[in-house]
């Protein structure tokens, strides 16, 4: 930032003024006032308290209309009821008609201090009230009371002076209990890309590169580059857990407990990677280069669809829309049966979406996909070709065979949505489509479920 700021951050003060006040709204009063040596003496010292609570209420007001000057915070009717208390006249509480209702006011302060705790918290909540951002310069200023107070620091500081600290926040660095036990400690060595939005989950193929050490430095597993699913994990418990919180190019230094590292039982040394002892705290350094995205398009999850390469914008194909794609269907064993839009000037495969003009499994893919998108979509039988034999352009696909399709969708055309089209549309659109082919065949990949080449 330019030049030193005078704002002080309200919220530190506020929290010394509210721990002094609480240090008198938690006496006990029966046992502090229960055996003074006259009665004129137990009157002066409950009075003394009360006057004490009624100055700590006004530095709370005070304090709190200062926050709201400062950050232009508005303050909501739960917070003026919090104030209706402290704003009491003295003779309200000078002279109260016994001594139970003079114990009866100190303790309604008390429950005021605790609802005005509770309300600072919720405006720093809501308001988003943060400390220092790196580079920020400040000027800190501290009362008498906050500093050195009547004593002083002789020969420098003089008796009730305040104090001004000009502070530089030069860096910080964020610090996150993963496990919430303190079983994984991260610490961001540095930042991820910030247009992330997502972190992986647990279907998503994750590239890493990390190195784990013991307490004493001793390099126990150094990986260059490696591609793992987060569910499956590697290495170590912890190496799943952690991606999940990280974003691409991020780089964090982990220290794992045993419990996410080998346990009790350590790891022997295998290969290039060393022995761990048992109940051995790891430090482990892991950067996420990249991640592709996997989900799960039925709720059997036979239908998979891995994300190559991202598409472009939000829109996506809906029901009835018209696309041009490139394919590569294979079978598991990598043999190719159809290939469409890859040979020098082929045009793109084209059909509409949710009209059964391909396998089911292709149409439930195609409409989760953005332009320019690129995926791998694994097929199992029930959502391709079935218990049935299928002939394609360059194989013959066998019964109950799970298919891999490269998907590249080069463009898409919306169909109007039920909703947008008046009486004339929607028999013009029954025409077009025709009739629906039979399903009454022994061969349904032949009728229903074709797919390009049939």
């Amino acid at each position: 930032m330019g030049g030193r700021s005078s704002k002080v951050h309200p919220l530190p003060l506020l929290y010394r003024v509210l721990e002094e006040a609480f240090d008198i709204a938690e006496l006990d009063i029966d046992d502090d006032i229960s055996e003074p040596s006259s009665e004129e003496e137990r009157e002066l010292e409950m009075e003394l308290q009360e006057l004490e609570l009624e100055i700590e209420l006004e530095q709370l007001e005070v304090e709190i209309q200062r926050l709201e000057r400062e950050w232009q915070i508005e303050p909501e009717q739960v917070l003026e009821e919090a104030f209706v208390l402290a704003e009491q006249d003295d003779d309200e509480i000078s002279e109260p008609n016994s001594e139970e209702e003079r114990e009866l006011e100190m303790e309604l302060q008390e429950l005021e201090l605790e609802e005005l705790e509770v309300e600072l918290q919720r405006l720093e909540r809501e308001w988003q009230i943060e400390p220092e951002q790196n580079g920020e310069d400040a000027l800190f200023t501290n009362s008498p009371e906050m500093a050195y107070d009547a004593s002083g620091s002789s020969p420098t500081i003089s008796p009730n002076a305040p104090l001004q600290f000009g502070v530089e926040l030069l860096s910080w660095t964020s610090v996150n209990d993963i496990t919430k036990d303190g079983g994984i400690i991260k610490k961001v060595l540095k930042e991820g890309e910030e247009w992330e939005r997502e972190n992986p989950k647990d279907l998503d193929e994750v590239i890493v590169k990390f190195e784990a050490h013991l307490e004493d430095k001793t390099l126990v597993a150094k990986s260059d580059p490696v591609e793992f699913t987060v569910k499956e994990g590697y290495f170590c418990p912890a190496l799943a857990k952690a991606v999940k919180t990280m974003k691409k190019a991020e780089k964090v230094l982990l220290t794992v407990k045993p419990q996410y590292g080998f346990g009790d039982k350590g790891k022997p040394a295998s290969g290039d990677e060393g022995a761990v002892p048992p109940n051995a705290t790891l430090h482990i350094t892991l950067e996420l280069v990249s991640w592709r995205t996997v989900s799960e398009l039925t709720d059997d999850q036979k239908v998979i669809k891995k994300i190559l390469k991202e598409g472009e914008g939000d829109e996506r194909p809906n029901e009835g829309a018209f696309v041009t794609v490139k394919l590569i269907g294979k079978l598991q064993d990598g043999k190719e049966f159809l290939k469409k839009g890859h040979a020098g000037g082929e045009e793109p495969f084209a059909f509409k979406t949710d009209k059964e003009q391909v396998i089911e499994g292709l149409d439930r893919a195609v409409v989760t996909m953005k332009k320019g998108e690129i995926a791998v979509v694994i097929i199992a039988p029930e959502y391709g070709f079935g218990s049935s034999e299928s002939q394609q352009e360059l194989a013959v696909v066998p019964p109950n065979s799970t298919l891999y399709y490269e998907i590249e969708l080069v463009s898409f055309v919306k169909d109007k949505e039920s909703w947008d089209m008046n009486t004339l549309n929607k028999m013009e659109a029954a025409v077009k489509e025709g009739p629906v082919p039979s399903a009454g065949t022994d061969n349904p990949s032949a009728q229903v479920w074709r797919t390009p080449g049939d």
